[in-house]
């Protein structure tokens, strides 16, 4: 745990010399994983995942991210077809007709994740989209990006499931 709170700390510390506000947010973001992690609700859902389908399962990463890459491209073909109606229609595609679609991202993954592991899972990748999606999606005119989200979300699985068999070990 302490070398955790190190390195949360020097990120802390540190994060002010980036001066590309994306590359800023997305390791603000994986140190507010961290954090999560170690609070007493991350510690929770991390107990809670420790007796799940999804903690002996070896391939979870690899459904994982085939579960969050589908959820991506309906993403982005929902995105397509509005920007081809607005076009029909002859008006400019406006960036903030995105949010909706970004909202149906987080929905896809929060309830692919519920329905693949348990509801421990779900309230996990809701909890870090939320914290990974706070500074992003901007533009939009919404508060998230899915690239940095989807990212996020693909660092703090493999870091949920390692804690969750250590615990599961240590139980033991």
């Amino acid at each position: 745990m302490s070398e955790l709170s190190n390195l949360t700390t020097c990120i802390a510390t540190n994060l002010d010399s980036c001066t590309k506000t994306s590359i800023k947010n997305e390791i603000r973001a994986v140190k507010d994983i961290i954090v999560y992690m170690c609070s007493e609700e991350g510690q929770q859902v991390v107990l809670d995942l420790a007796d799940s389908s999804c903690a002996n399962d070896p391939l979870i990463e690899t459904r994982m991210e085939i579960m969050m890459m589908g959820c991506l491209e309906d993403f982005q073909f929902g995105i397509q077809m509005a920007q081809l109606e607005a076009y029909f229609e002859g008006r400019e595609f406006n960036i903030s007709e995105v949010c909706p679609f970004i909202d149906e991202l987080h929905v896809c993954i929060v309830n692919n994740g519920a329905e693949m592991c348990g509801p421990a899972m779900g309230s996990f990748l809701s909890s870090i989209w939320g914290i990974a999606s706070r500074d992003q999606f901007t533009q939009f005119g919404c508060h998230q990006e899915a690239a940095v989200t989807r990212r996020a979300l693909k660092r703090a699985v493999p870091m949920l499931l390692k804690r969750a068999a250590l615990i599961r070990k240590y139980r033991k």
